[in-house]
């Protein structure tokens, strides 16, 4: 598996664009583990990652991307795509539950080698936990805690991202023709 990354022009968007091209990735096998089988608003969120190369052996690092089920993309924050060093074919992470009545999806890439070093993913697995309703306050006054969140959806910034990603591509094939 190979992949390509995309950025935009930092000065004046700041987004990722990473596409993993798929060629032999049944190379290895994957766990993605939580420490609880479902957990409520707020709670911290465990998640082991173990992988095994048949091929090579050695796991150097995971990718890893975290999202809230839903209408757009609604990454938990500091998890839109993060490597995580592996220790012994393995590493873990933990993050606060942040929405309620959701499936949370772990998706992630095991390494060969670091991605800085040319590594290609050799393993991908991708698991779901559900989290629900934060516990009910009991106090005097009678109200739970509060339940509300707001998700930012802007399909707009999405649709602008990607029609810049592809007119810079255009853009660098025209100047590779003209060289």
């Amino acid at each position: 598996m190979n992949y390509l990354r995309l950025l935009g022009l930092s000065m004046f968007i700041s987004f990722s664009i990473i596409f993993f091209v798929p060629s032999a990735l049944s190379e290895g096998s994957m766990n993605i583990i939580f420490d609880e089988p479902e957990y409520n608003q707020g709670d911290i969120v465990s998640v082991t990652l173990f992988a095994d190369n048949e091929q090579y052996g050695k796991i150097y690092e995971f990718y890893v991307s975290v999202e809230y089920e839903g209408p757009g993309l609604d990454y938990v924050e500091g998890l839109d795509g993060t490597y995580f060093s592996a220790v012994g074919n393995s590493a873990s992470f933990d993050f606060r539950a942040a929405r309620a009545n959701t499936m949370v999806t772990v998706e992630s890439w095991a390494f060969d080698e670091f991605h800085n070093d040319g590594g290609i993913p050799v393993a991908h697995e991708e698991s779901q936990v559900y989290v629900s309703d934060a516990l009910i306050d009991n106090s005097d006054d009678g109200e739970g805690l509060d339940q509300s969140s707001e998700s930012v959806d802007s399909p707009g910034f999405e649709l602008f991202c990607f029609v810049f990603s592809i007119i810079v591509i255009l853009f660098f094939v025209k100047k590779i023709k003209d060289f």
